[in-house]
């Protein structure tokens, strides 16, 4: 017989190995591998570890038996705000068997000195003893903890180096003193040099928000937008690489903004259908000029035309070349069916008024006639900009209007006005008149107005109804 066989303490790998070794005298067929070995764990046995000192959750835990340290701190919680990542203590037995650095393990998955726990160990998490902050511009801003002899470049190396808008050639760091703080400068060649202290805060600084090499066009150009700044580069040269101008371009007058040596703006004109046909000098440009060239329509009142009366959809129209009243009224939905297409007005801005006089024109009026169903025939009247257009209703059409009677009457509902005499007696008496439970006295009249119904109380004269 084999025989007990201690594995207390071992990894399942090296209880293996033991296993195996204190078996091959009786099973020399584990050499060939005729025969296999396998080995399976039952019930884990438990073990009590505790943890105090700048831990979130101090105490004693239960453990099973091959947890380890790493296990155990995340049970815990791990150190506190004070605690400390890099000197997190082991003590068996009463001493300090090992001292492990959560840091490597965090950064570089490395997972040296986590250790397998024992039965009634202690962990205790002291005090950190320097750590600094690094803001701004690292991949991971955040605090870190040092070890002494470490520098700079370990700080940037926990932080995850810099970002990709950093200002690498230089960091600022602000530092506590005895009685007040200071901020010290440290150049790139002094990172792998520079002692962090405790409460040193690094701030890694963007690179700045200009371009050595940038200049703009804007304003009537196929793609307006930056473009970089290449030597001999002038407005023709600009106005290529945003693939020429558009149709709409204002060819008298377009300017370069430039900034001068003390930041200012300064305009310089010039006649862009001159520089385009090579007849004024086409100048070179400087870096973050911008060169506008302005739309004809920039330059000019935006040209409409108004409709309303009775068409569907009265509003302010864009006026285009050409456009006939004909052209507008099919805008505007065409005509209403209580329109008169024959009487249709326009009025349209005068330009030459007498300011002086009392008797002057301010406007000229037309009034046309135009076929209802909108044909093309004739000579059509074209409009102008800014011209407004009504087109009249016609006479003795009338809309149907209701009014509604409720209460103790024999027959309450919605009405339509006859005439346009017609009173309360006459829509009651329409009504079938009164029911017996109804109280003329407290009868009223509730008429819509801009704000709420309008109540007028007795509205039914008692008298003129016995």
């Amino acid at each position: 017989m084999v025989g007990p066989v201690n594995v207390g303490g071992l990894t399942v790998d090296r209880a293996r190995d033991r296993i195996r070794a204190a078996m091959l005298p009786y099973y020399p067929s584990l050499r060939s591998g005729n025969t296999q070995l396998n080995i399976t764990l039952g019930n884990i046995r438990s073990i009590s570890v505790t943890l105090n000192g700048q831990v979130v959750k101090s105490g004693t835990f239960t453990l099973p038996s091959l947890a380890t340290v790493f296990n155990a701190l995340h049970a815990s919680g791990g150190p506190n705000d004070n605690g400390s990542f890099r000197k997190i203590q082991l003590i068996r037995n009463g001493e300090v068997v090992s001292t492990i650095d959560v840091y490597k393990f965090l950064l570089s998955g490395v997972q040296q000195g986590n250790i397998q726990l024992r039965d009634r160990d202690v962990i205790n998490i002291p005090f950190y003893t320097t750590r600094v902050e690094v803001t701004g511009e690292a991949k991971v801003p955040g605090l870190y903890e040092l070890l002494p002899g470490e520098k700079f470049n370990d700080v940037l190396n926990f932080a995850g180096g810099f970002s990709q808008m950093a200002y690498t050639s230089k960091v600022k760091v602000f530092q506590n003193t005895d009685k007040e703080r200071k901020i010290l400068d440290i150049m790139e060649k002094d990172f792998g040099t520079y002692q962090p202290k405790n409460g040193d805060k690094f701030f890694l600084e963007p690179i700045l928000e200009r371009f050595e090499n940038r200049v703009e066009i804007a304003g009537a150009v196929f793609r307006p937008a930056f473009y970089s700044l290449e030597p001999g580069l002038t407005i023709s040269g600009l106005i290529g690489k945003a693939e020429g101008i558009k149709e709409d371009a204002f060819l008298s007058r377009a300017y370069i903004q430039r900034l001068a040596a003390d930041n200012t703006a300064t305009l310089i004109p010039f006649d862009l259908a001159k520089v385009l046909n090579g007849s004024a000098t086409d100048i070179e440009l400087q870096r973050e000029d911008k060169v506008i060239i302005s739309s004809i329509f920039d330059l000019r009142e935006e040209y409409n035309v108004t409709i309303g009366g009775e068409v569907r959809l009265p509003a302010t129209y864009r006026f285009a070349e050409n456009m006939s009243l004909e052209d507008l009224i099919q805008m505007a939905g065409g005509f209403k069916e209580g329109a008169t297409p024959g009487r249709v007005a326009i009025a349209r801005r005068v330009r030459n008024s007498d300011g002086q006089s009392k008797e002057a024109t301010t406007a000229e009026v037309f009034e046309v006639a135009v076929d209802k169903n909108l044909k093309l025939s004739g000579t059509p009247f074209l409009l102008q900009p800014f011209d407004i257009v009504t087109v009249r209703g016609a006479e003795g059409y009338e809309i149907q209007k209701q009014v509604f009677i409720e209460g103790e009457v024999r027959s309450p509902g919605p009405y339509t006005i006859i005439s346009k005499n017609e009173r309360i007696s006459d829509l009651i008496k329409r009504a079938g008149g009164f029911t017996a439970f109804a109280y003329l006295d407290g009868a009223s009249l509730k008429r819509p107005s801009l704000n709420k119904a309008d109540v007028q109380g007795n509205a039914v004269d008692s008298e003129e109804q016995k």
